[in-house]
């Protein structure tokens, strides 16, 4: 039997990022906080999902698992024999995946791995309005832009952020000191998730949090959470 093996890449290269973020902040009066960011990132040398060895836009992935070679104990022409043999008696797709153990060992089929490749240009705009209307009342904006710029892709491994282009959420909380509680709404664009055999959109969608505590004492509290109450 010859085992059909999922195979480690050792020429994998580590993802590379470069970022540059800028901020503002600012304070207005005693109770308006706003702020701003915006962060630049260049990545590449992305690792793909599981390929196969050959036959995909990468070529073959995994150089130390070239063509099979027939023992060497053989003569030319029964090296040559035996691969006309297994050609004509192997799919196509399962021959080239055929190879040797490291080494010239043993024949395997080096059927999948893990490659490198692509780069994306990303760009983040995060924006916060805070305001305390009164000692005991505050509300908060908070809307967030992503932009994806990809590069070099390949069809079997597509790159996606699995996030947003835009998102934003919105709460108002109360705390008069016996009683506290808060109403946060969120809001997140249609965007595509692509994680391993997990390849689909995600549509848009909002959800709502709401918490209320009260404080019987300086050591006693009860409260209620409800998570996605719509």
């Amino acid at each position: 039997d010859i085992p059909v093996l999922a195979v480690g890449n050792r020429d994998l290269l580590i993802e590379e990022s470069q970022s540059i973020e800028s901020g503002w902040k600012a304070t207005l009066g005693n109770n308006l906080f706003l702020e701003a960011s915006d962060v630049r990132s260049d990545i590449s040398h992305f690792t793909s999902n599981l390929v196969p060895n050959v036959g995909t836009s990468l070529g073959r992935v995994l150089q130390h698992y070239g063509a099979y070679v027939p023992p060497s104990e053989l003569t030319p022409a029964g090296a040559t024999a035996v691969l006309d043999a297994l050609a004509a008696s192997l799919p196509p797709d399962l021959f080239a995946l055929m190879s040797n153990d490291i080494g010239n060992g043993p024949p395997v089929f080096a059927a999948v791995t893990w490659g490198t490749f692509g780069a994306a240009d990303t760009q983040g705009l995060e924006l916060g309005v805070n305001y305390a209307y009164r000692e005991d009342w505050r509300v908060d904006f908070n809307y967030t832009w992503l932009d994806v710029d990809i590069k070099n892709s390949v069809p079997e491994s597509p790159l996606s952020t699995n996030a947003p282009e835009n998102s934003a959420s919105a709460g108002i909380y109360f705390d008069n000191g016996r009683w506290d509680w808060s109403f946060r709404y969120r809001w997140v664009d249609e965007f595509l998730w692509s994680s391993g055999i997990f390849v689909g959109n995600v549509e848009s969608y909002g959800t709502a949090d709401f918490y209320a505590n009260y404080r019987i004492n300086d050591n006693t509290m009860v409260g209620i959470e409800a998570a996605n109450v719509f």
